[in-house]
């Protein structure tokens, strides 16, 4: 047992140390190999690539008359593209205008010559799209091209633009004489060669601006052409999977498979020995099947470093994602470095001609899938270790989804394997008929088998938080939508459409693949991010540090930045689901570059570059206004003399001010000509006349207030029902502390239009009134002096205005005084009120004064024949409890 493991282990260093070895020779050969590579070629009148091959003369080639089913044609260019013959990063457009204002000649030779080139590029596309046997990698490759020299016409226009913003700032400065003046000879020279070269270079750019025209709508056309070809191949009718004569015609097409297969095999081992020796030959067979043998070993050993020990049975939501994309890694890496290791290898020895290389390609491919998948569906839904599971499902649902997962992958993986194989040797379609259409059934009954499981989990009553979530609200939209595309798939090659089954089921493979990638980095993303944004972590500790930010601001920009990873997967996401529709990356990235260069919205052309650059124009400009404006609020203005609302009003109107430039700037830098603002104005005046003539009448309301200062900041007001202090006077409204603290919003416009008693308009001086009332034995002028004396000796009462004493009335049951004092401050209205009345009604009492109630004198008529009214029924006695009358 000891030995067994010990020679287990052995082999397994053996293995890595020899696949290690072979990974660094292939390597090595292929960089010396890549320096002599040969020229990328030229691209013929049909869209087609010309390069220089190779001819192996000891292999045949495929049979010219070979059937491909209805797939499109391989494409009859192999090798590397180039990046557009001509790069607009070559051209040297400083020497365009010399110092004398003067077009070189051969600066403008040189863009002429570009821009026909790409010209001639362009119409030798339009003729490659006019032919009906164009195929889909022919029409990748144009794709490609187009997207090319898109690209370089922008950049020229784009580089061409200061030059034609220079020359027309040295027209405007060379203004036409008025009439009958005369004007120096050497000025009139300059104005025309001015104009010449405004003539010349608006030319150029706006011919690159044709031709980007042109090449958005080739690329538009690209993309339709694609989708065409395949809405072409998916709905060929073929003949129905229970046809007896398409099983014979298969049957009677597997010998010559086999011998085709047989000689491919024969004809590869002698150009290895050929070209290399009979060593290498053998030395290389040996390495193929030493990987093949120790591929699936070592990646158990592999899977093993993914640490999701069963001890720990709560692991945090971090750990679990990154485990989890950790074994999918682990998964496909070693196939993965291993087929490209063998795959480069033979490429650098020149041992792998077009057929084997195609097999070589296939196989590749679907050993990386089928490992792929095996990883991610390991990491997704972990069988034995549900604490590590990031699919919430049961034990049973997860072992019974991770079988039926790991089927449908080999299912797919076996479908690219047999397919290139059959492409090689030449099969026949009936062939290739059948076998697309069993792999279809079969991954359809898989597919249906999980739909069943999952739906029976979800229904069985548990709580699953996932149903509760995102997750789950787009599993309730996606479960029918694969429902249907499985019965498709199962009934389609039934019916005589073989193709459309087998690529709709080969497409829920690929679906299921990146939703399960998307979500294991979706999870990562958020975790890692929310683990790392946090006020104990070293991100957040540097950026509290750095920029003196609270924890939750860490928090928030931690949300922010989660949120745009997830965006940016689910864009990447939905574009790997729509590319083998007929949506490849050229669409994509022609989209992405239309937005981010230029979008065309009437006659504003918008680029979201520019539009982010004017975004963060205007926040750096707010946010230097705000600085400022504090600045202004709290070290200028308090340095001056200026009231408190003068101060506000200053702070106030900068602070506008600062909003309007920022608005504005940013608007330029969008690239808005603000020459077309009055038509915006001109739109928002009938918005003003409908919906915003009240926002608009309480902003101007509010700009009034800060110019004519009818009420201030701190002062005291009245407002109908409403009084108190003025804290800040807004766009839209005013604030209004009342004195029981609460804020009342009063709209700017009630101000203005409306009466506000203003307690502190002029200054802050104002007068109290203190009513006394005494009883009429009283004497009036002892009651005068004593009220002028409690006013006198208050320390807040103004002698100057002094303190008055009015005898206001003959009251019903008191003399009415009224005493009236002035203070330095009307906030201390209340205050001095208070102490008055507590000094007055103290001294009323020692001198023995009488405050006196409200007094009433009631006078009865016929009080005799009331009294005998009530006499009788003093007499009555009441009944005795019991003996009710009634």
């Amino acid at each position: 047992m000891m030995i067994g493991r010990r020679w287990s282990a052995t082999r397994n260093k053996l293995a890595l140390c020899l696949i290690g070895a072979c990974i660094v020779l292939v390597f090595s050969l292929a960089g010396a190999r890549a320096q002599s590579s040969e020229g990328f070629g030229t691209l013929r009148p049909d869209g087609t690539i010309e390069r220089q091959k190779t001819v192996i003369p000891s292999l045949e080639q495929p049979r010219a008359g070979s059937p491909s089913g209805s797939r499109p044609a391989a494409p009859q260019n192999q090798g590397p593209r180039t990046r557009g013959s001509a790069n607009t990063n070559g051209l040297d457009l400083n020497t365009l205008l010399s110092g004398s204002s003067l077009i070189d000649e051969k600066a403008a030779e040189t863009v002429n010559r570009r821009i026909t080139g790409w010209e001639t590029r362009l119409n030798s596309i339009e003729l490659a799209l006019q032919r009906s046997d164009v195929s889909f990698r022919v029409l990748s490759d144009l794709q490609q091209r187009v997207l090319d020299i898109s690209d370089e016409t922008r950049s020229l226009a784009a580089r061409l633009r200061p030059f034609v913003d220079s020359v027309e700032r040295r027209l405007a400065e060379l203004a036409l004489p008025e009439d009958g003046a005369e004007e120096a000879k050497a000025l009139t020279e300059q104005r025309q060669q001015l104009n010449r070269a405004r003539s010349v270079l608006t030319a150029f750019m706006k011919q690159s601006q044709v031709l980007e025209i042109q090449a958005n709508d080739l690329l538009n056309r690209i993309g339709a052409k694609r989708r065409t070809l395949l809405e072409r191949f998916l709905f060929v009718p073929t003949k129905s999977l229970f046809d007896p004569n398409l099983w014979k015609a298969a049957v009677s097409e597997l010998p010559e498979v086999g011998t085709g297969l047989t000689l491919l095999f024969q004809d590869w081992v002698k150009l290895i020995s050929a070209r290399a020796g009979p060593v290498v030959a053998i030395l290389t067979v040996i390495i193929l099947v030493v990987a093949v043998i120790f591929l699936w070993p070592i990646q158990r050993r592999l899977l093993r470093l993914g640490n999701r020990p069963e001890s720990i049975t709560a692991p945090q939501d971090h750990r679990r994602a990154v485990a989890a994309l950790a074994i999918t890694a682990l998964a496909t890496a070693l196939p993965l470095i291993l087929g490209l290791a063998v795959y480069f290898g033979l490429n650098a020895f020149n041992l792998s001609p077009d057929r084997v290389d195609k097999i070589v390609r296939s196989t590749f491919v679907a050993i990386v899938v089928y490992a792929y998948v095996h990883g991610l569906v390991r990491a997704l839904f972990a069988p034995s270790l549900p604490a590590w599971r990031l699919v919430q499902v049961d034990d049973t649902a997860a072992r019974d989804l991770s079988l039926l997962t790991f089927g449908a992958g080999a299912m797919a993986a076996l479908t690219i394997l047999v397919s290139g194989v059959l492409d090689v040797v030449s099969a026949e379609s009936e062939i290739k008929l059948l076998v697309s259409g069993v792999f279809s059934i079969v991954i359809s009954l898989l597919i249906m088998r999980a739909l069943r499981v999952v739906a029976r989990d979800f229904g069985n009553g548990t709580d699953h938080a996932e149903l509760q979530s995102s997750v789950g609200y787009v599993w309730r939209w996606l479960v029918p939508v694969f429902w249907i595309a499985a019965l498709a798939a199962l009934f389609a090659p039934v019916i005589g459409y073989v193709w459309l089954g087998w690529y709709v089921a080969v497409q829920i493979i690929w679906i299921l693949i990146v939703l399960g990638t998307l979500h294991l980095l979706l999870l990562v993303t958020d975790s890692t991010i929310s683990a790392g944004f946090t006020a104990s972590s070293k991100v957040g500790r540097m950026l509290s540090e750095s920029l003196a930010l609270q924890g939750n601001r860490i928090e928030q920009i931690g949300v922010i930045l989660s949120g745009l990873g997830r965006l940016i997967l689910i864009v990447i996401a939905l574009f790997a689901i729509g590319a083998p529709w007929g949506f490849s990356s050229g669409d994509f990235i022609g989209t992405i570059r239309r937005i981010v260069y230029g979008l065309q919205i009437g006659s504003v052309t918008l680029s979201l570059s520019a539009v982010f650059s004017a975004i963060v124009l205007l926040a750096f400009i707010v946010t230097m206004t705000r600085a400022l404006q504090r600045w202004l609020e709290n070290s200028f203005l308090p340095r001056t003399r200026l009231d408190v609302g003068l101060k506000s009003s200053i702070s106030t109107s900068f602070g506008y001010v600062g909003y309007i430039v920022a608005i504005l700037m940013a608007l330029s830098a969008a690239g808005i000509n603000l020459q077309n603002i009055a038509l915006v104005a001109g739109a928002l005046s009938v918005g003003v006349g409908l919906g915003l003539q009240g926002i608009v009448n309480n902003f101007v309301s509010g700009l009034i207030l800060l110019a004519e200062r009818p009420i201030k900041v701190g002062d005291w007001v009245v407002v109908g029902t409403d009084q108190g202090y003025v804290r800040k006077i807004n766009v839209r409204a005013t604030e209004i502390e009342t004195f029981e603290r609460s804020t009342v919003m009063i709209p700017n416009s009630n101000l203005i239009s409306g009466v506000v008693k203003n307690w502190m308009h002029g200054n802050a001086m104002g007068r109290v009134s203190v009513p006394v009332g005494v009883s009429y034995d009283s004497n009036p002028e002892q009651v005068q002096e004593i009220l002028l004396a409690c006013a006198r000796d208050h320390n807040l009462v103004l002698a100057f205005p002094a303190p008055v004493v009015f005898f206001m009335n003959f009251g019903e049951s008191s003399l009415d005084f009224e005493l009236r004092c002035y203070l330095g401050n009307i906030d201390y209205a209340l205050t001095v009120s208070s102490d008055l009345r507590f000094e007055i009604f103290k001294r009323l009492r020692e001198e023995g004064i009488e405050i006196p109630f409200p007094q009433r004198d009631l006078h009865l008529r016929d009080m005799d024949r009331l009294e005998s009214m009530m006499t009788p029924h003093r007499a009555s006695k009441p009944p005795a409890p019991g003996n009710d009358p009634a």
